[in-house]
């Protein structure tokens, strides 16, 4: 059917008014929307035109027919009867195109939402002959949708032969869809008297009018044929209650017909061979010149045939009379001279657009040459249009030795088949690129080529397979160096850079095809392409460990899917890049992208990126070491997990067992991570190998399974090679150095933690994937305490927020976001910034900070602190300046810094250090090893501890809470000095001795034992 006669209301000659069905029609659009059957002839299209021209109403006419079985038709056309009847000058309503295909609800709801915003009002829907889609069929879900979303000022009429399918019965359960049938439509006696006497034969007599009323019981078509019949035999049939009314019209208009001349009989069954009738198209298949004269006076005279109001102007017979007058052109012509019309017919369909017509008509005649050639030449604009469902009938029609000979043939049925049968899609576009090769067809060779790469990287599983098709282009390039267009450049570009990426981005060849898909990003082609190449790209910086360049990336796609009116799979695109925000610690920035993602995918029905969007949420909660809501987030994800692809179920496995980690569930994690990597595996995917095994070393280290660890990492560290992945290097020198620490090999260990942590301050890592905050704060512990890249990982520290793991002894350089210095003076560091205030200072917080240190800075009572600070408070007065201060001092110095508890305050060393603590920690370290018999494993303890000390503890304070601390710190120093300066001494290291026995007298020790001994010493030494 021609787009435009299909979309356009139908006009007819002098229309009976029948007043009584406009009211009833006034009456049931009270409601949303009416349901119109009745049997065919009955009057339903001309009863709803003429209600629509009498209302003065803004419709969109929409004639259904046997296409829009393939709903991607009909969106089509309605998106084209948008444009007709819209007064914007730019009405865009989506096709629907393969993105849309996991959730066509929501893609129907947002497209007639959008549709009836754009509306004039008021306005009519009108879905006439929608018998012509079978009951169960996908149309009738999309009319539920539109029904659902329908506003008050728009109304939509469904015209039928047939009562509403069951997928409409809730409708009209709920009354949203009114039905109006048979009984409304048939002419009351006084309607077919009146009809008769008006379009009846002159001089008919009232006895041959009730005659006629009696036969027609009501039906429009029976009155229109009987009124201008010749009468005598009138009492042969009986009206469509009893009898077939197909067979009934064709009996009376047998009598008109034998009542017409020749001529026009002949001219009759001619164009019955066309749907639409276009003056060219009438002279063409009836060889008369004056068609148009014809085809005028048979809708002056109401002969069944209707009038579109287009220019030019276009006929259609009624279904009834056409289907007649087809059996009659069937009676009237041999079978060769019936295929020469439909020939003909076809050809002048083609030219003016109806394209479904002429292959219907190539398909009844057999012409498969005919109908191959339309299929070539329309295949494109019918993808694009996302009407593969179509395309495919057409193909399917083809004889089989047809479509196995015709490279083109099998290539466009691969690409139909792509995203709903992707095994088929593959083995058609295989065999396609065969046929072009022995064709040396170079264009179609690479087409089919890009195709069959893109079943592999749209399923994303068996990727192994890809070698050989990278192999086969290699060759093909080789051979003859560049394309045969910059179209074929644009398919082939993106999807040899992505194989590379997958399977072999070491190539030598990877950097070429990687400097190619950066031009098409640049270039003018389809944006979709760009935004194609554009997320390679990114994705591939992402995996090599590339982020400034992948920052690059994201900005290209950035601008390429905001410019203009981006639609919906662009915007998700960028948001499932911008989803990556969390490897550079910004993990609220995922979320947002997460959401916002799915929030579109909603809305649209673009459903294709859910699951990689919410794999990218999950890894951000983890990252962040929000367990609780990556708990949620996979169970959600869980839900779909069935029909994913092995990459799908790849990440979900792999994240659950990061989650079971991070809980504390070695056993849980490594089930877990060994599904994983078995997904891994099946994908081919290289960088998830990598990912995959690098996890599994961990879990099998920490499970005492050393050996299989150890083949793991060296697996997973010579993928990461092969990939030239910065990142899988990084996470595989982290994983190393933590090995050898653990097997108490120092040495080793420091060694590639200097290298990793040069890795990471060379590419600005502050995060990855398995990241684990305790394990990481260990590395980075002994990073610093060793003098590796000490800038950077401080860096990495507060960025991340990690906390210190006492358990390995003190850490001097550690960045902690809050320092608080006692010994020497008193000062405040936030963030590595010392704290100066410029208004007033905090008193009363600070010194309830003072206190809580000088009780020893853990579950101190707020009762002894409120003792100190409010000794003349009482009860509730006490409490209240005590929680008052308390919030000055959190506001001061961080919430999580400062835990009260069951009545007690604790400084959180996990994010505060104070000098004080940190020296008492390490002389107690310090005294166990000496217990133990362990004097030399305490000297390093010892060391820490007195660098510390810079003097007397909170010095100027003089309250009797800070003189025992002060006295007992002093102390503890002597001691210990005194201890160092005795253990230097038997080593015969008598510079170092004399100086801590100094430092002993110095903090207040027996000045004349430890002058004696600073004497021994310089003896000594005078005697070397």
């Amino acid at each position: 059917m021609s787009s435009i006669t299909k979309i356009t209301l139908p006009a007819y000659g002098d229309v009976f008014r029948r007043e009584r069905l406009l009211h009833r029609l006034d009456s049931l659009l009270h409601g949303p929307a009416v349901w119109i059957s009745a049997p065919p002839g009955s009057g339903k299209t001309t009863m709803v035109s003429n209600y629509i021209d009498v209302r003065g109403l803004l419709p969109i006419w929409y004639r259904v027919d046997r296409g829009d079985h393939d709903v991607a038709t009909f969106f089509y056309y309605m998106g084209l009867a948008a444009k007709k009847v819209s007064s914007r000058r730019q009405v865009s309503l989506p096709v629907l195109g393969s993105e849309y295909l996991m959730d066509i609800p929501a893609f129907t709801r947002r497209y007639f939402e959008t549709l009836y915003g754009i509306l004039g009002t008021p306005c009519v829907i009108v879905f006439d002959d929608c018998h012509e889609v079978p009951a169960g069929s996908p149309f009738y879900d999309v009319v539920r949708e539109a029904l659902s979303v329908l506003p008050a000022d728009i109304h939509i009429i469904l015209v039928s032969r047939d009562a509403p399918p069951p997928l409409l019965s809730r409708m009209r359960a709920n009354r949203v869809l009114q039905r109006m049938g048979w009984q409304d439509l048939r002419f009351t006696e006084e309607e077919s008297r009146s009809f008769i006497k008006l379009r009846g034969r002159p001089g008919i007599r009232n006895e041959e009018v009730g005659r006629i009323c009696h036969i027609t019981k009501g039906w429009a078509a029976g009155l229109v044929l009987l009124s201008e019949g010749s009468g005598p035999e009138t009492g042969r049939k009986e009206h469509p209650d009893s009898q077939a009314e197909d067979e009934i019209f064709d009996y009376f208009a047998e009598e008109i017909f034998r009542g017409m001349n020749e001529p026009t009989r002949d001219f009759l069954c001619r164009t019955a061979l066309l749907k639409e009738i276009s003056l060219r198209s009438a002279a063409v298949v009836s060889g008369r010149t004056d068609a148009g004269k014809i085809l005028s006076r048979l809708y002056r005279e109401n002969c069944f045939t209707e009038r579109h109001a287009l220019r030019p102007v276009v006929y259609r017979f009624h279904p009834l009379f056409r289907s007649f007058l087809v059996k009659a052109a069937h009676d009237r012509f041999e079978r060769k001279d019936l295929i020469r019309l439909r020939s003909l017919a076809a050809a002048c369909l083609e030219e003016e657009g109806a394209i479904e017509e002429a292959a219907q008509l190539f398909l009844e005649n057999g012409v498969w040459d005919s109908l191959s050639v339309l299929i070539a030449r329309y295949a494109p604009s019918l993808l694009g249009q996302g009407r593969s469902c179509t395309l495919l009938g057409w193909l399917a029609a083809l004889p089989e030795e047809m479509r196995e000979s015709s490279p083109q043939i099998l290539y466009w049925e691969g690409v139909c088949r792509m995203y709903f049968d992707l095994a088929g899609s593959r083995s058609f576009l295989e065999r396609s690129y065969t046929g072009f090769r022995r064709g040396k067809d170079r264009t179609g060779a690479m087409l089919a080529w890009a195709g069959i790469v893109e079943t592999y990287l749209h399923g994303m599983g068996a990727l192994e397979r890809l070698d050989h098709w990278i192999a086969v282009m290699n060759r093909l390039w080789n051979r003859h160096p560049g394309f045969p267009s910059p179209e074929v450049s644009a398919q082939v570009t993106p999807r040899i850079f992505a194989a590379l990426l997958v399977r072999r981005p070491g190539h030598r060849y990877f950097e070429f095809w990687k400097e190619k898909a950066v031009r098409l990003l640049e270039s003018n082609v389809d944006p979709t392409l760009r935004i194609l190449t554009g997320f390679y790209l990114y994705t591939g910086a992402v995996w090599m460990g590339e982020y400034q360049e992948s920052e690059y990336f994201l900005e290209r796609l950035g601008e390429i899917a905001l410019a203009g009116k981006a639609s919906p799979l662009a915007r998700i695109t960028l948001h499932m890049a911008e989803a990556w925000a969390w490897l550079s610690g910004s993990c609220d920035k995922t979320i947002e992208a997460m959401n916002e993602g799915l929030r579109i995918a909603s809305e649209s029905g673009v459903r294709v990126w859910d699951f990689l969007l919410m794999i990218q949420g999950v890894a951000a909660f983890l990252a962040d070491g929000d367990l609780e809501n990556a708990r949620v987030l996979l169970g959600r994800m869980a839900g779909v997990l069935e029909k994913g692809r092995e990459l799908d179920r790849f990440y979900y496995n792999y994240e659950n067992s990061w989650l079971a980690l991070l809980e504390g569930d070695l056993p849980r994690a490594l089930v877990r991570q060994e599904q994983a990597l078995k997904f891994a595996d099946a994908t081919g995917l290289h960088y998830a190998q990598a990912q995959s095994r690098i996890a599994m070393s961990q879990l099998l280290h920490e499970s005492g399974r050393s050996q299989e660890a150890k083949v793991h990492l060296d697996t997973g560290c010579r993928i990461g090679r092969r990939m030239k992945s910065r990142s899988v290097e990084y996470l595989g020198l982290l994983t190393r150095s933590a090995f050898s620490f653990d097997r108490g090999e120092d040495q080793s260990g420091l060694t590639e933690l200097r290298r990793a942590m040069a890795v990471g301050r060379e590419e600005g890592y502050v995060n990855f994937s398995w990241w684990r905050p305790g394990w990481m704060a260990r590395l980075c512990g002994r990073a610093l305490n060793s003098g590796i890249e000490e800038d950077y990982v401080r860096g990495l520290i507060r960025r991340r927020r990690l906390s210190y793991d006492e358990s390995e002894g003190e850490c001097t350089a550690w960045p902690w976001p809050v320092e608080i210095r006692t010994l020497g003076r008193f000062e405040l560091v936030l963030e590595g910034v010392p704290l100066h205030f410029t208004g007033k200072v905090p008193k009363k917080p600070i010194e309830m900070l003072k206190v809580c240190i000088a009780r020893g800075g853990a579950n101190v009572s707020w009762t002894e602190i409120s003792d100190i600070l409010w000794p003349d408070a009482e009860g509730d007065a006490a409490y209240k300046s005590f929680g008052v201060t308390l919030i000055r001092l959190r506001r001061l110095i961080g919430k999580e810094t400062v835990s009260f508890q069951d009545g007690r305050l604790t400084l959180d060393g996990r994010y505060c250090r104070v000098d004080a603590l940190a020296f008492m920690k390490l002389i107690r370290k310090a005294d166990a090893r000496i217990r133990a018999g362990k004097t030399a494993a305490a000297c390093p303890f010892i060391d820490q501890a007195l660098v510390l000390y810079r003097g007397s503890f909170l010095q100027g304070e003089q309250g009797a809470w800070v003189l025992s601390r002060r006295d007992r710190l002093r102390a503890a120093y002597a001691h210990y000095a005194a201890f160092l300066g005795l253990q230097y001494e038997r080593m015969k290291e008598w510079g170092k001795a004399a100086a801590f026995y100094r430092a002993a007298i110095e903090s207040g020790g027996e000045k004349n034992e430890f002058r004696r001994k600073i004497s021994r010493c310089f003896n000594m030494i005078g005697r070397m």
